[in-house]
């Protein structure tokens, strides 16, 4: 297929963009800053400036048939309730926007990356599953559920394919530290700098984390799927504390880090462990890379001279 990512120049989009070249696609990106552009570039990957928010230059790259994968998000959980009349401008209606030229453009499918940190909000249950209660903490998992909802609406008006992925917490090379998101690579860059980490609350709130190649082959199964279901849990299925990520990063890199405990955040959740069966059972997906193994990974992949994850090697086709 011929596959355009919005906002595919970030970490996710990056590593998507990749995968889904390798699987043979044609793939087009769609970003305002192309900051992948050199692997871009090695990779065959096309590139087009546009604007999200703006819909600039969005009509002009999606054509009839395209599979379209939507993953823009200007806010951040711990932010988004700083100004929720801003999140909803943000991301809401440049959404609506982006779906109102799919159906004009007579696109094939959207798949959309939501997130399964942030809809179902406190569970009532874990493993969560995709029927679970979903109830937000954070403007943040409210625009997510809400774009969520009228994707499904386009779907049933117009007929366009859809797929809504609820992702865990990614990690992997590429992925920036210092960005309020992406507490690994927070972690490993602490070590390697020598600098001390903030631990929000206890330390014992559970998340959820998947490797990123995991990641871009659930999307690339997404693109290929042809059922009925439209919405699936992506992450590990295993649950992991701050805390036991901040050891496992002291056993891999060799180095003690020093802490400071903070107070914990209002839109946070305990516990978050996704139920991810419907995913293996339709999409024939399962994550591959333990936690240990992908913190590794990732520490190969630390530049000491620029202080920053480069993607990894394995992702550099030709």
């Amino acid at each position: 297929m011929r596959v355009v990512v919005i906002g595919g120049s970030g970490f996710i989009g990056t590593n998507v963009a990749i995968q889904l070249k390798r699987e043979g696609h044609e793939v087009v990106v769609l970003d305002r800053i192309p900051a992948a552009d050199r692997v871009f570039e090695q990779n065959q990957i096309a590139f087009a400036e546009g604007d999200y928010i703006s819909g600039k230059n969005i009509r002009e790259t999606v054509q009839e048939g395209d599979c379209v994968i939507h993953l823009v998000s200007t806010s951040q959980p711990n932010q988004s309730n700083r100004n929720i009349l801003k999140d909803a401008e943000d991301n809401l209606l440049p959404s609506l926007r982006l779906f109102d030229i799919c159906v004009e453009r007579k696109a094939a499918k959207l798949i959309y990356a939501s997130s399964g940190g942030q809809v179902y909000g406190i569970p009532v249950y874990t493993p969560i599953d995709e029927q679970h209660p979903t109830d937000p903490q954070s403007a943040y998992g409210i625009h997510k559920l809400a774009v969520e909802k009228y994707l499904q609406l386009y779907a049933r008006l117009y007929g366009l394919g859809v797929q809504i992925l609820r992702i865990s917490n990614p990690y992997g090379p590429g992925q920036q530290p210092f960005r309020g998101q992406g507490v690994i690579a927070t972690f490993i860059a602490s070590a390697y700098l020598k600098q001390e980490v903030e631990i929000w609350g206890s330390g014992k709130a559970v998340r959820d984390y998947i490797y990123i190649d995991d990641l871009a082959a659930a999307f690339g199964r997404a693109v290929a799927y042809q059922g009925a279901e439209q919405v699936f849990n992506i992450g590990s299925g295993a649950g992991t504390s701050v805390l036991d990520i901040l050891t496992c990063v002291e056993q891999v890199t060799g180095i003690t880090i020093p802490k400071r405990y903070m107070d914990a955040k209002s839109s946070d959740v305990n516990t978050n462990i996704l139920n991810c069966k419907k995913a293996a059972q339709e999409l024939s997906w399962q994550p591959v890379v333990g936690l240990k193994e992908g913190i590794r990974r990732m520490t190969d992949h630390w530049s000491p001279d620029t202080s920053r994850f480069i993607v990894g090697q394995n992702n550099e086709v030709g």
